[in-house]
């Protein structure tokens, strides 16, 4: 088996929003879109990893997926310099907190949601920041 490039795509029921928020808040680069307007699926890069946004609608109807509702099951770990920081920032600019900024271990850790309610968690070590 070859297997390679590996992706993870978050579901969403818009992708707009979430697009806006991974490329213009986080700094994610877009590296693929299914089209110029109201694309159903785009692939964004940063540090080498390539996250993709996909209509939930676009599975069913692409794909035949039966993609139950319901709250998002998935977490971007983000790994930065100093997690309040990156907290306060996000969270400055729309962000929901979902839990402020504390320490895990020899981490600082921090969680906060994007548009289409996934988790963002935060860290760096505690002797770094």
């Amino acid at each position: 088996m070859d297997l390679r490039a590996p992706m993870v795509t978050l579901l969403v029921d818009e992708v707009g929003p979430s697009l806006a928020f991974y490329r213009d808040v986080l700094g994610f680069a877009e590296a693929y879109r299914t089209s110029l307007v109201d694309p159903v699926h785009v692939e964004l890069e940063l540090a080498g990893v390539r996250l993709a946004l996909s209509a939930r609608a676009a599975g069913e109807a692409d794909h035949g997926l039966a993609l139950p509702p319901g709250p998002p099951q998935a977490v971007v770990v983000l790994w930065c310099h100093d997690a309040g920081e990156a907290y306060d920032e996000l969270v400055e600019a729309g962000a929901p907190s979902v839990s402020p900024p504390h320490d895990a271990g020899p981490n600082r850790v921090a969680f906060v949601s994007d548009p289409a309610g996934h988790l963002l968690q935060l860290v760096s070590r505690i002797d770094a920041a």
